[in-house]
C-alpha cells in the first residue's frame, strides 16, 4: 500500500481488495493530516495485512496503535512497532491488549524503543524471528521473566537482543552465577543470534542461555564507562573460553584491534574475534559462524584505561595458534609482553 501521495493508499486499497496486504507505515515527525487520514484507513484493513510496520513518534502511534487494539489479523505474519525518536526520549508503551482479536499466524516480531509488558501475548509459540532493541531503561526485564520468555518460544531460529537484556549491577563479580536458582534455556531450533549490550549483561545471560553449537552467533559487549574495567574484563575473558570451549568444531581466524568513537564522540578501543567454520569446499558458505566483539572507553571517571592491559588479559583466552588474520588500526601502545 503507498502513502506517498495519500491520495494513492485509498487506490491501492480499493484496488487490493481482499489481497494480502503489506503496510509499511514509517514518518520520523508527526504525519500531516492528509497522510494520518490515509494511515487511519489502511489500518481499517488489519484483517487482511500479511506484513504490518508502524513507526511513529509517540504520539501517532499511541493514537493508531489504539485503532487495531482488538482487531483480528489472521494473515499477519511480520509485526514491526517502532517508536520513532521523539525531542524529549519519550517512550511508549505497548497495549497489553494489542491485537488481542487474532493472528496465529504471528512469525515475525520486532519492538524498537518501545515500552511492553514481558508476559505479552505477542510473544506466541509461533515466533521464529524475534527482535528487541533500545528498549527503555525502565522497562528492561528481570532475568525470571526474560528466561520466561525464552523458554515460551519453541521454534525460535533468529533473536536479536540489542540494548534490551537485564541488568547486572555494576558491582557484581562476572564468575557468580547471580540467578543461579533460574532454569538454563536451550533453544534447538536457533540458528542466529546477535547481542548487543554491556558486558557482564552478556555474560550473566550467557550463564542462562545454551546456544547451539552450529548457531551463526554475534555478539557485541561493551563496558560501563562508571564502572570499574577488571569485571569487564574477567567477563570478556570467562565468555571467550566458555564460547570457544562449546565450539570445539570452529576454529579462531581473524582478530581485529582497532580505536573508534561512539555516537558522542568519546574515544573507544575495540577488539574483534572472529570463528569461522570454514568448509573443504571453497564454494560451500561456513556452517557456523561466531564473532565476539568487546568496546571500551580509553579513559573513564576511574582513570585511564591501560588498554594494553585489557588486550593482554582478554587475548589470553584466545587460541592464537590457528589465526590466519590479523588487523591492527588504533592510537594505544601494545606492548612486547603484552604480545
Amino acid at each position: 500500500v503507498l502513502f506517498q501521495p495519500p491520495q494513492w493508499t485509498y487506490l491501492s486499497l480499493q484496488r487490493a481488495k481482499t489481497a494480502p496486504l503489506h503496510l509499511d507505515i514509517a514518518w520520523e515527525d508527526v504525519p500531516p493530516k492528509m497522510h494520518d487520514d490515509a494511515i487511519k484507513a489502511a489500518l481499517q484493513h488489519t484483517h487482511h495485512a500479511r506484513i504490518l510496520r508502524l513507526q511513529l513518534p509517540p504520539t501517532s502511534l499511541l493514537k493508531h496503535m489504539r485503532a487495531i487494539v482488538t482487531q483480528r489479523a489472521p494473515l499477519l505474519e511480520d509485526l514491526i512497532f517502532e517508536c520513532s525518536k521523539s525531542r524529549n526520549n519519550r517512550a511508549y508503551r505497548i497495549p497489553d491488549e494489542i491485537l488481542k482479536g487474532d493472528s496465529p499466524n504471528l512469525r515475525r516480531l520486532l519492538i524498537r524503543r518501545c515500552s511492553f509488558t514481558w508476559r505479552s501475548h505477542l510473544f506466541r509459540p509461533t515466533l521464529t524471528h524475534l527482535s528487541l532493541t533500545l528498549v527503555p531503561k525502565d522497562s528492561l526485564p528481570s532475568m525470571s521473566d526474560f528466561l520466561s520468555l525464552l523458554g515460551s518460544l519453541p521454534n525460535i531460529v533468529n533473536l536479536t537482543f540489542d540494548e534490551s537484556l537485564p541488568e547486572v549491577p555494576t558491582d557484581s563479580s562476572p564468575l557468580d552465577r547471580l540467578d543461579g536458582h533460574l532454569p538454563t534455556i536451550s533453544p534447538n531450533k536457533l540458528e542466529k543470534l546477535q547481542i548487543v549490550s554491556y558486558t557482564l549483561d552478556v555474560a550473566n545471560l550467557l550463564q542462562h542461555l545454551r546456544v547451539p553449537a552450529m548457531c551463526a552467533t554475534r555478539i557485541k559487549a561493551y563496558h560501563r564507562s562508571d564502572g570499574d574495567i577488571i569485571p569487564t574484563i574477567l567477563a570478556a575473558s570467562k565468555m571467550l573460553l566458555s564460547l570457544c570451549e562449546s565450539r570445539k568444531h570452529i576454529t579462531p581466524r581473524q582478530m581485529h584491534v582497532q580505536d573508534i568513537e561512539d555516537y558522542s564522540g568519546t574515544p573507544h578501543e575495540t577488539i574483534e574475534w572472529n570463528f569461522t567454520d570454514f568448509p573443504v569446499d571453497a564454494d560451500t558458505p561456513p556452517t557456523s559462524e561466531l564473532i565476539f566483539y568487546l568496546s571500551w572507553p580509553r579513559s573513564t571517571p576511574m582513570g585511564t584505561t591501560d588498554t594494553g592491559g585489557v588486550f593482554s588479559r582478554v587475548t589470553q583466552a584466545f587460541p592464537v595458534e590457528t589465526l590466519t588474520s590479523l588487523f591492527v588500526s588504533s592510537k594505544f601502545t601494545v606492548h612486547a609482553d603484552d604480545w
